[in-house]
């Protein structure tokens, strides 16, 4: 495991939660920063590759019911 500038890496084995949370602030504070535009290009692109994902599952008979 390799130590980040702002990670207590002596506990961060330990305590994967609070790992976790170091590791998400970083695109919370550059959603942030961008406009409705720019949030909304990322949800927009996350719900089509949810759909693209779930159709190829579909195709090769392994989707979950």
């Amino acid at each position: 495991m390799s130590c980040r500038q702002g990670v207590d890496c002596g506990n961060a084995a330990q305590t994967p939660a609070r790992d976790m949370a170091g590791r998400d602030a970083w695109p919370a504070g550059a959603l942030k920063s961008l406009g409705e535009t720019g949030r909304g290009v990322p949800a927009l692109t996350a719900g089509l590759m949810e759909r693209l994902g779930s159709g190829w599952l579909e195709a090769d008979g392994r989707a979950e019911t």
